[in-house]
């Protein structure tokens, strides 16, 4: 049981040495938040008093402003107690994001997180 666990440290170890180990300098590339506010003509006219506007948080890869390429888009749907703004605001899900793509993990692509609150 001793051998067992401790193999499964040692891999752990190995796993996540190269992410320790890597240097500012060779941090993954920043992309650029965009907060888009909105007015939903489905939710203007709502019977149960749910506010039409809205706001969407849109990650951008790092280039996209300059670049003509095109990228796939993700569109994360929240749960009742964690929405766009804290999805975004505590930067765990853009870090995340970041170190797959530069890690080779997935290719560049635009994350949106939609506003389903009530």
């Amino acid at each position: 049981m001793f051998l067992k666990t401790a193999a499964w440290m040692i891999v752990g170890m190995l796993v996540t040495l190269p992410a320790m180990a890597r240097t500012p300098a060779e941090a993954a590339p920043r992309g650029t938040i965009v907060d888009e506010p909105f007015s939903s003509t489905i939710l203007r006219d709502n019977r149960i008093g749910l506010n039409p506007e809205r706001a969407i948080k849109v990650l951008l890869p790092p280039g996209y402003a300059k670049s003509k390429q095109r990228y796939p888009v993700v569109y994360f749907l929240h749960n009742a107690w964690y929405g766009p703004k804290q999805m975004i605001e505590d930067g765990r899900a853009q870090r995340l994001i970041e170190r797959a793509v530069a890690d080779g993990v997935v290719q560049e692509f635009i994350f949106v997180v939609a506003d389903y609150t009530g």
